[in-house]
């Protein structure tokens, strides 16, 4: 399987699939669709600062 470390990131920090999309704002199945290929570093770097802002944004819903 392709891009393991982004998806075992995802996993790693609690994190949904769909929350990472959202921070993208893309829909789930298109960053599913994304990850089943190699990865440009454009869009390696888009999703890995999209990971980022999903959990600060989910600290945030906890912390309110």
């Amino acid at each position: 399987m392709k891009n393991n470390d982004i998806r075992s990131d995802i996993v790693r920090r609690d994190l949904y699939a769909y929350e990472v999309a959202a921070a993208m704002k893309v829909k789930p199945n298109s960053l599913s669709h994304f990850l089943m290929k190699e990865l440009t570093p454009t869009m390696r770097e888009r999703i890995e600062k999209a990971i980022i802002e999903a959990e600060r944004a989910k600290e945030f819903k906890h912390e309110h």
